[in-house]
Protein backbone atom coordinates (compact mmCIF):
# COMPACT_ATOMS: atom_id res chain seq x y z
CA UNK A 1 0.00 0.00 0.00
CA UNK A 2 2.69 2.35 1.23
CA UNK A 3 4.44 1.76 -2.57
CA UNK A 4 1.52 2.28 -4.55
CA UNK A 5 1.25 5.49 -2.71
CA UNK A 6 4.66 6.31 -3.14
CA UNK A 7 4.45 5.62 -6.93
CA UNK A 8 0.63 7.65 -7.02
CA UNK A 9 2.02 10.68 -5.71
CA UNK A 10 5.25 10.54 -7.64
CA UNK A 11 3.34 10.33 -11.02
CA UNK A 12 1.44 13.02 -9.92
CA UNK A 13 4.54 15.15 -9.17
CA UNK A 14 5.54 14.40 -12.58
CA UNK A 15 2.23 15.32 -14.45
CA UNK A 16 2.54 19.18 -12.43
CA UNK A 17 5.98 19.37 -13.82
CA UNK A 18 5.32 17.77 -17.65
CA UNK A 19 1.53 19.22 -18.40
CA UNK A 20 2.42 22.71 -18.43
CA UNK A 21 5.68 22.14 -21.11
CA UNK A 22 2.85 19.39 -22.69
CA UNK A 23 0.77 22.49 -23.11
CA UNK A 24 3.46 25.37 -23.79
CA UNK A 25 2.07 28.28 -25.95
CA UNK A 26 4.13 27.61 -29.32
CA UNK A 27 2.54 30.86 -31.47
CA UNK A 28 4.34 33.82 -31.79
CA UNK A 29 3.26 36.94 -31.23
CA UNK A 30 0.29 36.01 -29.18
CA UNK A 31 -1.48 38.56 -27.17
CA UNK A 32 -1.98 38.18 -23.40
CA UNK A 33 -5.68 38.98 -23.13
CA UNK A 34 -5.68 39.78 -19.39
CA UNK A 35 -2.39 41.99 -19.70
CA UNK A 36 -3.13 43.67 -22.79
CA UNK A 37 0.83 42.92 -24.54
CA UNK A 38 2.95 40.34 -26.98
CA UNK A 39 4.44 37.75 -24.85
CA UNK A 40 7.88 36.84 -25.15
CA UNK A 41 8.98 35.42 -28.33
CA UNK A 42 11.73 32.54 -28.56
CA UNK A 43 15.04 34.27 -28.26
CA UNK A 44 17.21 34.61 -30.81
CA UNK A 45 19.76 34.32 -30.22
CA UNK A 46 19.40 32.42 -27.42
CA UNK A 47 19.73 34.33 -23.71
CA UNK A 48 19.40 33.10 -19.94
CA UNK A 49 17.23 35.35 -19.77
CA UNK A 50 15.35 35.86 -22.64
CA UNK A 51 14.80 31.99 -22.51
CA UNK A 52 13.51 32.47 -18.79
CA UNK A 53 11.34 35.45 -20.24
CA UNK A 54 9.77 33.46 -22.60
CA UNK A 55 8.97 30.02 -20.16
CA UNK A 56 7.30 32.53 -17.88
CA UNK A 57 5.18 33.87 -20.27
CA UNK A 58 4.31 30.76 -22.70
CA UNK A 59 4.55 28.13 -19.91
CA UNK A 60 0.73 26.05 -20.06
CA UNK A 61 -1.99 27.38 -17.86
CA UNK A 62 -0.04 30.59 -17.01
CA UNK A 63 -3.39 32.26 -16.92
CA UNK A 64 -4.99 30.04 -14.83
CA UNK A 65 -2.53 29.95 -12.04
CA UNK A 66 -2.09 34.00 -11.99
CA UNK A 67 -5.73 34.07 -12.04
CA UNK A 68 -6.04 31.61 -8.78
CA UNK A 69 -3.14 33.92 -7.06
CA UNK A 70 -4.79 37.74 -7.66
CA UNK A 71 -8.31 35.75 -6.60
CA UNK A 72 -6.16 34.89 -2.92
CA UNK A 73 -4.22 38.45 -3.07
CA UNK A 74 -7.08 40.31 -3.60
CA UNK A 75 -10.17 38.43 -1.93
CA UNK A 76 -8.99 36.51 0.83
CA UNK A 77 -5.77 38.75 1.96
CA UNK A 78 -6.75 42.10 0.90
CA UNK A 79 -3.63 42.79 -0.87
CA UNK A 80 -2.85 43.83 -4.74
CA UNK A 81 -1.88 41.16 -6.77
CA UNK A 82 0.43 43.98 -9.06
CA UNK A 83 2.98 46.50 -8.16
CA UNK A 84 0.79 48.20 -10.41
CA UNK A 85 -1.90 48.70 -8.75
CA UNK A 86 -2.66 50.35 -5.23
CA UNK A 87 -5.54 49.63 -3.30
CA UNK A 88 -7.92 52.86 -1.95
CA UNK A 89 -10.98 52.99 0.41
CA UNK A 90 -14.71 51.67 -0.87
CA UNK A 91 -13.30 49.62 -3.72
CA UNK A 92 -11.35 52.46 -5.69
CA UNK A 93 -8.43 51.20 -7.21
CA UNK A 94 -5.84 53.55 -8.66
CA UNK A 95 -2.82 52.90 -10.85
CA UNK A 96 0.74 53.32 -9.96
CA UNK A 97 2.75 53.45 -12.82
CA UNK A 98 4.39 56.50 -14.48
CA UNK A 99 4.89 58.69 -11.00
CA UNK A 100 0.98 58.89 -10.73
CA UNK A 101 1.07 58.41 -7.05
CA UNK A 102 3.81 60.89 -6.88
CA UNK A 103 0.75 63.51 -8.09
CA UNK A 104 -0.86 62.41 -4.55
CA UNK A 105 1.93 62.78 -2.18
CA UNK A 106 3.25 65.88 -4.09
CA UNK A 107 6.75 64.53 -4.90
CA UNK A 108 5.81 64.22 -8.76
CA UNK A 109 9.45 65.01 -10.65
CA UNK A 110 8.72 67.87 -12.67
CA UNK A 111 11.44 70.39 -12.44
CA UNK A 112 12.80 73.78 -13.29
CA UNK A 113 14.58 72.14 -16.64
CA UNK A 114 10.97 70.24 -17.36
CA UNK A 115 9.40 73.13 -17.08
CA UNK A 116 11.55 75.20 -19.61
CA UNK A 117 11.51 72.74 -21.74
CA UNK A 118 7.18 72.50 -21.71
CA UNK A 119 7.50 76.64 -22.44
CA UNK A 120 9.61 76.34 -25.23
CA UNK A 121 8.42 73.02 -26.85
CA UNK A 122 4.48 74.63 -26.87
CA UNK A 123 5.36 78.18 -27.96
CA UNK A 124 7.67 77.09 -30.82
CA UNK A 125 4.40 74.66 -31.97
CA UNK A 126 2.12 77.63 -31.30
CA UNK A 127 4.59 80.16 -33.41
CA UNK A 128 4.77 77.28 -36.40
CA UNK A 129 1.01 76.94 -36.37
CA UNK A 130 0.44 80.73 -36.70
CA UNK A 131 2.13 80.56 -39.89
CA UNK A 132 -0.36 77.84 -40.87
CA UNK A 133 -3.23 80.33 -40.24
CA UNK A 134 -3.92 77.58 -37.60
CA UNK A 135 -4.80 77.69 -33.90
CA UNK A 136 -3.78 76.02 -31.17
CA UNK A 137 -4.57 74.13 -27.48
CA UNK A 138 -2.74 72.27 -25.30
CA UNK A 139 -5.68 70.16 -23.41
CA UNK A 140 -4.66 69.01 -19.76
CA UNK A 141 -6.53 66.09 -18.16
CA UNK A 142 -5.67 65.32 -14.75
CA UNK A 143 -4.58 62.53 -13.12
CA UNK A 144 -7.96 60.36 -11.40
CA UNK A 145 -5.63 60.62 -8.06
CA UNK A 146 -6.07 64.83 -8.29
CA UNK A 147 -9.77 64.37 -8.37
CA UNK A 148 -10.66 61.13 -6.19
CA UNK A 149 -7.38 62.11 -3.88
CA UNK A 150 -9.88 61.44 -0.63
CA UNK A 151 -10.33 57.30 -1.20
CA UNK A 152 -6.27 57.41 -1.16
CA UNK A 153 -5.07 55.29 1.93
CA UNK A 154 -3.32 57.93 3.64
CA UNK A 155 -3.94 61.69 5.00
CA UNK A 156 -4.11 63.47 0.93
CA UNK A 157 -4.86 66.74 0.79
CA UNK A 158 -3.81 67.43 -2.79
CA UNK A 159 -3.77 71.61 -3.72
CA UNK A 160 -1.64 72.25 -6.61
CA UNK A 161 -0.74 69.15 -9.15
CA UNK A 162 1.49 69.14 -11.84
CA UNK A 163 -1.91 70.34 -14.30
CA UNK A 164 -2.28 73.71 -12.49
CA UNK A 165 1.80 74.14 -12.43
CA UNK A 166 2.19 73.66 -16.03
CA UNK A 167 -1.37 75.71 -16.66
CA UNK A 168 0.11 78.42 -14.61
CA UNK A 169 3.94 78.36 -16.61
CA UNK A 170 2.00 78.41 -20.13
CA UNK A 171 -0.42 81.36 -19.00
CA UNK A 172 2.90 83.27 -17.66
CA UNK A 173 5.26 82.72 -20.47
CA UNK A 174 3.31 81.98 -23.35
CA UNK A 175 0.67 82.84 -25.60
CA UNK A 176 -0.71 79.33 -25.94
CA UNK A 177 -4.52 78.62 -25.26
CA UNK A 178 -4.24 76.26 -22.10
CA UNK A 179 -7.35 74.04 -21.13
CA UNK A 180 -6.83 72.51 -17.48
CA UNK A 181 -9.62 70.57 -17.16
CA UNK A 182 -9.26 69.87 -13.53
CA UNK A 183 -11.58 72.67 -11.59
CA UNK A 184 -14.54 71.37 -13.77
CA UNK A 185 -14.00 67.62 -12.98
CA UNK A 186 -13.49 68.62 -9.50
CA UNK A 187 -16.71 70.61 -9.75
CA UNK A 188 -18.51 67.44 -11.45
CA UNK A 189 -17.45 65.07 -8.99
CA UNK A 190 -19.51 66.10 -6.05
CA UNK A 191 -22.70 65.13 -8.07
CA UNK A 192 -21.61 62.15 -10.13
CA UNK A 193 -18.97 59.73 -10.56
CA UNK A 194 -17.06 60.97 -13.24
CA UNK A 195 -13.97 58.61 -12.77
CA UNK A 196 -14.16 54.65 -12.89
CA UNK A 197 -13.15 52.91 -9.76
CA UNK A 198 -11.79 49.97 -11.25
CA UNK A 199 -9.45 52.08 -14.11
CA UNK A 200 -7.86 54.57 -14.67
CA UNK A 201 -9.59 56.98 -16.99
CA UNK A 202 -12.62 58.41 -16.63
CA UNK A 203 -16.13 57.45 -17.14
CA UNK A 204 -17.81 58.64 -20.45
CA UNK A 205 -20.11 60.84 -17.97
CA UNK A 206 -16.22 62.35 -16.81
CA UNK A 207 -15.64 63.04 -20.91
CA UNK A 208 -18.46 64.46 -21.40
CA UNK A 209 -17.94 67.16 -18.54
CA UNK A 210 -14.74 68.10 -20.38
CA UNK A 211 -16.15 68.16 -23.68
CA UNK A 212 -18.50 70.77 -22.34
CA UNK A 213 -15.33 72.56 -20.94
CA UNK A 214 -13.44 72.54 -24.45
CA UNK A 215 -16.89 73.03 -26.60
CA UNK A 216 -17.46 76.45 -24.32
CA UNK A 217 -13.96 77.59 -24.42
CA UNK A 218 -12.82 77.10 -28.25
CA UNK A 219 -16.16 77.24 -29.63
CA UNK A 220 -18.52 79.94 -27.64
CA UNK A 221 -21.68 80.18 -28.94
CA UNK A 222 -22.23 77.36 -31.09
CA UNK A 223 -24.47 74.76 -29.96
CA UNK A 224 -23.50 71.31 -28.15
CA UNK A 225 -24.76 68.46 -29.94
CA UNK A 226 -27.98 66.72 -27.62
CA UNK A 227 -26.84 63.81 -25.34
CA UNK A 228 -28.56 61.32 -23.23
CA UNK A 229 -26.95 60.16 -19.84
CA UNK A 230 -27.81 56.13 -19.48
CA UNK A 231 -26.87 53.63 -16.75
CA UNK A 232 -24.68 50.93 -17.96
CA UNK A 233 -21.89 48.79 -16.90
CA UNK A 234 -18.39 48.49 -17.60
CA UNK A 235 -15.27 46.40 -17.18
CA UNK A 236 -13.00 48.30 -15.94
CA UNK A 237 -8.92 47.49 -17.33
CA UNK A 238 -7.48 47.33 -13.53
CA UNK A 239 -8.71 43.21 -13.42
CA UNK A 240 -6.80 42.58 -16.20
CA UNK A 241 -3.95 44.29 -14.56
CA UNK A 242 -3.93 42.43 -11.52
CA UNK A 243 -3.79 39.08 -13.20
CA UNK A 244 -7.55 37.47 -13.22
CA UNK A 245 -9.72 39.49 -15.84
CA UNK A 246 -13.06 38.28 -13.66
CA UNK A 247 -11.27 39.15 -10.84
CA UNK A 248 -13.43 42.46 -10.41
CA UNK A 249 -16.68 43.10 -11.04
CA UNK A 250 -18.20 44.64 -14.01
CA UNK A 251 -18.76 48.65 -12.44
CA UNK A 252 -21.73 50.45 -12.98
CA UNK A 253 -21.56 53.62 -14.42
CA UNK A 254 -22.79 56.53 -16.49
CA UNK A 255 -22.59 56.58 -19.88
CA UNK A 256 -23.36 58.77 -22.80
CA UNK A 257 -25.26 58.90 -26.48
CA UNK A 258 -25.85 61.54 -28.70
CA UNK A 259 -29.42 61.63 -29.57
CA UNK A 260 -28.96 62.63 -33.26
CA UNK A 261 -25.23 62.69 -34.46
CA UNK A 262 -24.33 64.14 -37.61
CA UNK A 263 -20.90 62.85 -37.51
CA UNK A 264 -19.70 59.93 -39.49
CA UNK A 265 -16.64 57.88 -39.00
CA UNK A 266 -15.38 57.52 -42.46
CA UNK A 267 -12.10 55.50 -41.31
CA UNK A 268 -9.90 54.33 -39.00
CA UNK A 269 -6.43 53.25 -39.30
CA UNK A 270 -5.51 50.42 -36.74
CA UNK A 271 -7.31 51.96 -33.78
CA UNK A 272 -4.63 54.77 -33.94
CA UNK A 273 -6.34 57.32 -36.50
CA UNK A 274 -10.21 58.16 -36.67
CA UNK A 275 -11.57 60.55 -39.32
CA UNK A 276 -14.65 62.05 -38.89
CA UNK A 277 -17.12 64.29 -41.10
CA UNK A 278 -19.98 66.43 -40.48
CA UNK A 279 -21.98 68.12 -43.02
CA UNK A 280 -23.53 69.93 -40.54
CA UNK A 281 -20.37 71.00 -38.82
CA UNK A 282 -19.10 74.34 -38.56
CA UNK A 283 -17.05 74.62 -41.96
CA UNK A 284 -13.53 73.83 -39.51
CA UNK A 285 -11.14 71.03 -39.93
CA UNK A 286 -9.53 70.07 -36.13
CA UNK A 287 -7.18 67.99 -36.12
CA UNK A 288 -6.19 66.17 -32.52
CA UNK A 289 -3.28 64.44 -31.26
CA UNK A 290 -4.00 62.74 -27.59
CA UNK A 291 -4.25 59.39 -25.23
CA UNK A 292 -6.17 56.82 -24.31
CA UNK A 293 -8.29 59.85 -22.64
CA UNK A 294 -9.61 60.85 -25.86
CA UNK A 295 -8.69 57.97 -28.27
CA UNK A 296 -10.44 54.89 -26.27
CA UNK A 297 -14.52 54.46 -25.81
CA UNK A 298 -14.94 57.48 -23.94
CA UNK A 299 -17.00 58.86 -26.69
CA UNK A 300 -15.50 62.12 -26.38
CA UNK A 301 -13.90 61.87 -29.80
CA UNK A 302 -17.63 61.48 -31.07
CA UNK A 303 -18.14 64.83 -29.60
CA UNK A 304 -16.10 67.24 -30.77
CA UNK A 305 -16.46 65.62 -34.51
CA UNK A 306 -20.18 66.88 -33.95
CA UNK A 307 -18.96 70.34 -33.87
CA UNK A 308 -16.54 70.57 -37.09
CA UNK A 309 -16.75 69.54 -40.54
CA UNK A 310 -14.02 67.73 -40.37
CA UNK A 311 -12.54 65.94 -36.87
CA UNK A 312 -9.37 63.58 -37.05
CA UNK A 313 -8.08 61.90 -33.56
CA UNK A 314 -4.50 60.95 -34.03
CA UNK A 315 -3.08 58.58 -30.83
CA UNK A 316 0.06 59.90 -30.46
CA UNK A 317 2.46 61.45 -27.77
CA UNK A 318 3.93 63.64 -30.66
CA UNK A 319 2.77 66.69 -32.73
CA UNK A 320 3.33 64.87 -36.19
CA UNK A 321 4.08 67.40 -38.93
CA UNK A 322 3.26 65.18 -41.92
CA UNK A 323 -0.47 65.03 -40.33
CA UNK A 324 -0.77 68.95 -40.15
CA UNK A 325 0.49 69.28 -43.56
CA UNK A 326 -1.56 66.62 -44.93
CA UNK A 327 -4.88 68.07 -43.59
CA UNK A 328 -4.24 71.65 -43.48
CA UNK A 329 -6.22 72.20 -40.11
CA UNK A 330 -8.22 74.78 -38.81
CA UNK A 331 -7.10 74.12 -35.43
CA UNK A 332 -4.95 71.57 -33.53
CA UNK A 333 -5.55 70.43 -30.38
CA UNK A 334 -3.26 68.31 -28.08
CA UNK A 335 -3.97 66.40 -25.17
CA UNK A 336 -1.20 65.34 -22.23
CA UNK A 337 -2.69 63.20 -19.60
CA UNK A 338 -1.55 64.35 -15.83
CA UNK A 339 1.14 61.51 -15.17
CA UNK A 340 3.07 62.09 -18.20
CA UNK A 341 3.26 66.14 -18.04
CA UNK A 342 7.53 65.50 -16.85
CA UNK A 343 7.95 64.20 -20.72
CA UNK A 344 5.92 67.05 -22.03
CA UNK A 345 8.28 69.34 -22.77
CA UNK A 346 10.67 66.15 -24.92
CA UNK A 347 7.50 64.39 -26.26
CA UNK A 348 5.76 67.64 -27.72
CA UNK A 349 7.90 68.89 -30.27
CA UNK A 350 8.20 69.65 -33.61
Amino acid sequence: MKKNSTIILTIAFLTCLILPLVFLNREEGKISETENRFLASFPEPFTKKGFEDWINDNIGFRNEFTGIYANIMYHILGLSPSEKIVIGNDGWLFYNGDNNMRIADGTYPLTEENLNDIVKGQQEIRDYLKTKNCEYCLILPPSKVSVYYKYLKGNYEIKDTPADIVERELNDKTDVEVINLKPVLLKAKEKDKIFLKTDTHWNQLGAYVAYKEIHNRLLPGQDEPDVEIYETTVKGEFSNMMGSSGLLKDEETKATRITAPDAELISETGGREFKYHNDNGNGKICLMFGDSLFGADWNIKELLAEDFTDFIFVWSYDIDVEKIEKYSPDIVLYDMGERFLNILGENCRL
